[in-house]
């Protein structure tokens, strides 16, 4: 006899409201208005500890040096010339990017996640909804950091 699909459906805990245009895709199945969680989904706080510690010591290290690259270029322009001045833009673009993890590093779930939100089902208490990974351009923090 072949299994039944009953397919998947969103916990009320992960629930959003409308306006936000939330997909989570299990699967083939695509639930609407349905936020992943932002904790233990794929890793446990241990494991996501030291990720967000590594990521966070390996761009302050490249911050440094990138800066330290570029502002050896400001203080003496006119030594640095072709061969060596893409170098010194590469650096600056890295510089960008390093930034973006320190910053990510420093704000954590602050910029990432994003709720609780109010509970789309009656039956739902406030206090036991969830923080979910920020999806959209509706948290303008989130999409600078990401540009």
């Amino acid at each position: 006899q072949p299994s039944r699909d009953l397919g998947f459906h969103c916990p009320a805990v992960l629930t959003m409201p409308k306006g936000f245009d939330y997909n989570l895709k299990v699967g083939d199945d695509l639930e609407k208005n349905c936020g992943a969680p932002c904790y233990d989904m794929f890793f446990d706080n241990n494991e996501r500890e030291f990720a967000q510690w590594w990521i966070g010591i390996w761009s302050c290290i490249g911050l440094a040096s990138t800066l330290f690259t570029v502002l050896t270029f400001l203080i003496d322009m006119q030594r640095f010339r072709y061969p060596e001045r893409p170098i010194i833009f590469l650096s600056g673009c890295y510089f960008m990017v390093a930034l973006a993890y320190v910053v990510g590093f420093a704000l954590r779930e602050k910029i990432s996640c994003s709720g609780p939100f109010e509970p789309q089902n009656v039956n739902t208490r406030k206090e036991d909804m969830l923080q979910v990974v920020t999806q959209g351009t509706k948290k303008e923090g989130c999409t600078i950091l990401f540009m």
